[in-house]
């Protein structure tokens, strides 16, 4: 696993990040709520699907970011459309100026992601 310098930086900081692209998929050290960050997606080609986040540790790819890793399982990675960081874009602009609204269905999504990344990528 590599070091996300931007990311440290911005942890320590306390500066807000829009992370997009993320790879490897376990990689935010930090949870901040200055945070927004979208992976890369896993495609399994010959599944012809996405692969979910406890598929992802079950096939060890949770810390990798070499593509000869994904390609042996034929996997490849999709990256953010740029209509998706365009969103994240303009959500951290609404967070930085106080004006995002989540709903509670928003909020329970995004809860229910925190806590499932930190279980599935842990750095114990």
């Amino acid at each position: 696993m590599g070091i996300s310098w931007d990311a440290v930086a911005s942890y320590n900081f306390r500066k807000p990040l829009v992370w997009t692209n993320l790879l490897p998929i376990a990689d935010p050290i930090a949870y901040s709520n200055k945070f927004i960050f979208s992976p890369k997606l896993y495609f399994s080609n010959k599944e012809n699907r996405y692969l979910p986040l406890r598929e992802i540790k079950g096939l060890r790819l949770s810390f990798k970011n070499h593509l000869n890793d994904f390609s042996q399982l034929n996997i490849s990675l999709v990256e953010n459309t740029l209509v998706e960081i365009m969103d994240m874009t303009k959500e951290m602009i609404e967070v930085l100026n106080n004006k995002a609204v989540y709903t509670s269905e928003d909020k329970s999504r995004q809860e229910k992601l925190l806590k499932l990344y930190k279980e599935l990528f842990s750095y114990k």
